[in-house]
C-alpha cells in the first residue's frame, strides 16, 4: 500500500538549494496519489511483476516535495531513489536497471528521473536492437551515436530534464514522441522493503548510479565519444548500426510492442539491407 511520507528539506532561512532548477518545475505539484501508485504496483510495472517487486516501497511525496529534492536528513530520514510514472507506464522501464543502463547512468551522472522520457526511449530501443541483432551493448556506441544535452529555455544557469539528442549524421532513430504532456507531475519515492538491499547501492553502501538531481548532471568530460577513441569492437559494432540503421531509421513504436514483433521488425531491415546488397553486385 503506498503511504505518505513527510518532506526531507533544508531550513526555510538558509539559501535555496534548488536555486539552479527551471521555473516550471518547482510549479509542478506530484498529481499522483495514493490510490494510483498502489494500482501502478499491482499491475507490476515498477519490477515486471517479477519476485522484485517484493523487494521496494513506493511512498507519495508530501504535497510540497518535487522531483529534484534531495534528502538532507540522511541517515535520520532514510535515503530513497525519485521515478516518474511515464518511464514506466509509457517506456516499459523496470527496476532493477540492466548492467548497460547502470553503466551509461554512472558514466553521465545523471538520475534516471532526470532523464527525459524520449531520452529513455533511446535508451530501451539501443538495447533491443543490440539485443535482436546480438550484439554487445556498450556504453561507448550509445554515447557515439547520442548527445547529452540540457534543453533550458532558461539558460545555462538552470537545468532541468537532461535528453539525449541524435550526434549530427549518426541519426539511427526516430523519435517516440514529438512532445510529451503530463509526464513531469506523476512522480513517486522508491526505497528498498526492510531487509532488502537496493539495486542503486554496492554491498558497500557506495551510490553505483546518482539517486538525485544534480546541476552537475552530464558534466563528466568522458561523456562525449569520437569514433577514433572507440575500440575495435566498439568500431565495428557502431558501423553495423549505420550501415542498417543510417538510411532507414528505427521506428520506437514499431520496435517497442512485443518482443517477438520487434524482433521480426529488426530483423526484417536486416534482411532488407543484404538484400540491397547483394542485388547491388549484379
Amino acid at each position: 500500500m503506498a503511504r505518505t511520507v513527510s518532506r526531507a528539506s533544508v531550513n526555510p532561512a538558509a539559501y535555496d538549494p534548488y536555486a539552479w532548477v527551471v521555473s516550471d518545475l518547482k510549479d509542478s505539484p506530484n498529481q499522483m496519489g495514493e490510490e494510483e501508485l498502489t494500482e501502478f504496483r499491482q499491475a507490476g510495472y515498477l519490477c515486471g511483476g517479477t519476485d522484485e517487486e517484493s523487494s521496494y516501497d513506493v511512498f507519495v511525496p508530501a504535497p510540497h516535495e518535487r522531483l529534484y529534492e534531495i534528502n538532507f536528513h540522511h541517515p535520520r530520514v532514510a535515503d530513497w531513489i525519485w521515478f516518474y510514472k511515464a518511464m514506466f507506464t509509457q517506456v516499459g522501464v523496470r527496476i532493477p536497471f540492466s548492467a548497460f543502463q547502470m553503466a551509461l547512468l554512472n558514466r553521465i551522472s545523471v538520475s534516471p528521473s532526470q532523464l527525459h522520457p524520449n531520452s529513455w526511449v533511446s535508451i530501451r530501443c539501443f538495447e533491443m536492437v543490440c539485443e535482436y541483432l546480438e550484439l554487445p551493448v556498450s556504453v561507448d556506441v550509445y554515447l557515439f551515436f547520442f548527445t547529452l544535452t540540457n534543453p533550458s529555455k532558461e539558460g545555462k544557469h538552470k537545468k532541468g530534464f537532461m535528453s539525449f539528442r541524435s550526434a549530427q549524421g549518426r541519426k539511427i532513430f526516430g523519435l517516440f514522441e514529438d512532445s510529451y504532456h503530463g509526464f513531469k507531475d506523476k512522480y513517486f519515492k522508491v526505497r528498498p522493503a526492510k531487509g532488502r538491499h537496493p539495486f542503486w547501492l554496492s554491498l558497500e553502501g557506495v551510490r553505483l548510479i546518482p539517486t538525485y538531481w544534480s546541476f552537475g548532471a552530464g558534466s563528466n568530460t568522458f561523456i562525449k565519444v569520437t569514433y577514433r577513441g572507440m575500440s575495435a569492437v566498439d568500431k565495428q559494432i557502431a558501423e553495423v548500426l549505420m550501415a542498417v540503421f543510417g538510411r532507414n531509421q528505427v521506428n520506437p513504436h514499431l520496435l517497442m510492442g512485443d518482443r517477438e514483433s520487434g524482433r521480426d521488425y529488426i530483423c526484417e531491415k536486416l534482411f532488407t539491407l543484404l538484400f540491397t546488397l547483394f542485388f547491388s553486385f549484379y
